[in-house]
């Protein structure tokens, strides 16, 4: 390429002049337009354009060659998927990043494993900004985000908003398809096979707003699966002629008892009516892990798709698209893996990428899964783009680490609130991961009910500073509380939630831990 417009500005050695020639028109106000991709132009009237590029002449002359872009955005739909098959050959080069995405404490455990701190340890809780002494024990609901990735996040927000023509025309798409490469590494999926979504409800609705119903269709669910997508799929499904077949789970809920009841209403299916599964891998109402692996193959084998929700599980549990065969994936990065809320995947087989479209048509219509699903509309994508540096601060942390941590404390919890409170675990340890459900006293103050969980959860908050999740669990007839176990909580926050609980409820003196 020629760098006439390079050498009208500065004697920069040449293999640097494209760089600084992009710098050199975004630091230049009165000329920043003349970076747009040249097809902005065609209305402009030939003395219109004479007079931009006299800008950028010392004196006039002819209108010099366009520098090479650095990257690409909006008006290049195309490219994205283009770059995506592009990923897996030696040509690929990951997309230079305006600032460094690793954070310094994940620099320091990387280079001294020594320095990580113990989990549960304050210097884990102070790893995230919570107030001081709030005991914050439902982290399933929203997730929590750690403040060395916040400050990432607000560092992509800073950036896009210093520039945004530049962020959104010149610079973007790349930077996203650095992301869900990065994603598709770490659950073991191709990265043609990985879109990033706001979050696994929008993710679960570009499946089954594109699924092919047909009318006399049916579509099997547990009886637990989560409301927003039972809403979803009435939408859908109901103008079709489409049917829910429920899996009933009885209480107590084991893996054994899901994959006996499947196979029961796939041998009743004589006809093969059923022609999607949507399984919850973690149902969010109970903490309970169910046997997708097992499940998938049997609804193969019946000639239906599997579209798992799972929407708790990146982070919670070890994640191999390859090896589980689900045909769909959907996944919440805000949860588990601690990335800024407004982030999630869609993990889509590549028989189907031909199917399904996104929630919202845009721009990349027809030019490739990617380049459908990279822009649905102008967007705050510093969330997706944190999710690179969430990613690296969980691999830093030690994601065997974490889990079993996690998990070994939900289950002491769980045993330990059920002994102190004289009540159940709703739903075997053996069962769950890094959630649980344990049944709460009854109190006369407290019905069953959700307002009841409301004023038990607000008398928690306002007298203990304690955040649980208090709901009732109408087939057994009582309160539960939702076990989330994560690294900055430790048996004692579990213990002091047991004793303020049992105060309310008015039980005897609580034994010590």
């Amino acid at each position: 390429q020629e760098h006439t417009c390079c050498a009208a500005f500065c004697s920069v050695p040449t293999d640097h002049q494209c760089q600084v020639c992009y710098k050199i028109f975004y630091q230049h106000k009165d000329i920043v337009f003349v970076v747009c991709p040249s097809y902005l132009f065609v209305d402009f009237e030939e003395s219109d354009k004479r007079s931009c590029f006299g800008l950028m002449m010392e004196g006039g002359g002819e209108a010099p060659t366009r520098p090479p872009k650095i990257g690409f955005g909006t008006g290049y739909f195309g490219e994205v998927q283009r770059l995506v098959d592009n990923l897996a050959t030696p040509h690929y080069q990951p997309p230079a990043l305006p600032f460094d995405v690793i954070p310094p404490c994940v620099a320091q455990w990387r280079g001294d494993p020594s320095t990580i701190p113990e989990m549960g340890s304050a210097d884990c809780k102070a790893l995230f900004p919570f107030q001081e002494g709030v005991r914050y024990l439902n982290h399933g609901s929203y997730g929590a985000c750690p403040k060395a990735v916040s400050k990432i996040h607000r560092k992509w927000q800073k950036f896009a908003e210093e520039q945004p023509c530049r962020f959104f025309n010149d610079l973007l798409f790349p930077w996203l398809v650095h992301v869900s490469n990065e994603v598709a590494e770490f659950i073991g999926a191709h990265p043609r096979d990985v879109v990033m979504m706001r979050n696994a409800t929008t993710a679960a609705n570009a499946i089954i707003k594109s699924f092919p119903f047909q009318s006399g269709d049916s579509v099997l669910v547990l009886n637990f699966i989560y409301g927003a997508i039972r809403n979803t799929l009435m939408h859908n499904i109901t103008p079709h002629g489409v049917t829910l077949v429920e899996i009933p789970l009885e209480f107590p809920p084991t893996a054994q008892q899901i994959l006996e009841k499947t196979k029961d209403i796939l041998a009743k299916d004589t006809e093969k009516k059923i022609k999607l599964a949507v399984l919850d891998h973690i149902i969010s109402g109970l903490g309970m892990e169910i046997p997708v692996p097992e499940m998938i193959p049997l609804l193969h084998a019946h000639g239906a798709q599997v579209l798992v929700d799972g929407a708790h599980c990146v982070g919670q549990i070890p994640l191999n698209m390859t090896t589980l065969g689900a045909d769909y994936y959907v996944s919440n990065c805000h949860k588990w893996l601690c990335s800024p809320r407004g982030a999630a995947f869609l993990y889509i087989d590549r028989k189907h990428h031909g199917v399904i479209r996104p929630p919202v048509i845009s721009h990349g219509w027809k030019q490739g899964l990617h380049s459908e699903f990279v822009w649905q509309a102008t967007d705050d994508y510093s969330a997706f783009l944190s999710v690179l540096t969430s990613v690296q601060f969980f691999k830093a942390l030690n994601p065997e680490r974490v889990i079993a941590y996690n998990n070994e404390l939900a289950s002491w919890a769980c045993d330990m609130l059920a002994k102190r409170w004289g009540t159940q675990v709703v739903v075997p340890s053996s069962e769950c991961k890094a959630m649980g459900l344990v049944s709460l006293p009854e109190h006369p103050m407290y019905p069953v009910s959700f307002e009841g969980g409301d004023l038990i959860h607000d008398h928690l908050w306002h007298q203990y500073k304690i955040e649980a999740m208090i709901f009732p669990m109408a087939p057994l007839k009582c309160l539960v509380v939702r076990v989330s176990a994560q690294i900055y909580l430790t048996r004692e926050d579990y213990g002091y939630f047991a004793e303020a609980l049992a105060k309310l409820c008015g039980l005897a003196t609580i034994p010590t831990l």
